[in-house]
């Protein structure tokens, strides 16, 4: 799965020798910023649930083993998986599109939606070198933008 991305996953409980109990599931060991749930949260005797694991998009990317684990009473049983993670990729880019009446973008015109404290100043018709971004508190990002203004 993606950072940023869900995912689910089916989960079988099967019933030995007759047993009809309730099996409460739980999930351990998901990376950092992600989240785990069952659905159902229980089972009784056999059936299945479903672990629906959801990553933010700065989940760290690499394999994590999962322990999935079933308790009814004293009876536990713990299962292990792989769930692997990717990263975002670095590098990916925002295409924007201005679109006017017609006419291009001109050299002292600004391109942006909402001035908000600590955003940058974009403006002129063409930047070649990346302009780094700031956030809304004005803290460094990893983000850059270019533009150059066409005429469609």
């Amino acid at each position: 799965m993606n950072a940023g991305d869900a995912a689910s996953y089916t989960v079988d409980i099967g019933a030995l020798n007759g047993f009809a109990g309730t099996v409460s599931l739980a999930v351990r060991g998901l990376p950092a910023n992600a989240t785990g749930s069952f659905t159902p949260p229980s089972v009784t005797g056999s059936g299945s649930a479903t672990l629906n694991v959801a990553t933010a998009a700065n989940t760290p990317g690499g394999s994590q083993t999962l322990s999935i684990t079933g308790t009814s009473g004293s009876l536990t049983h713990t299962a292990t998986v792989t769930v692997v993670v990717n990263a975002p990729s670095a590098g990916a880019g925002i295409s924007i599109k201005f679109v006017g009446n017609a006419a291009a973008m001109g050299a002292t015109e600004n391109a942006g939606v909402v001035a908000k404290a600590n955003w940058n100043n974009a403006t002129g018709a063409t930047r070649t070198t990346p302009l780094a971004l700031k956030d809304e508190t004005g803290a460094a990002t990893a983000a850059t933008v270019t533009w150059t203004s066409k005429s469609e």
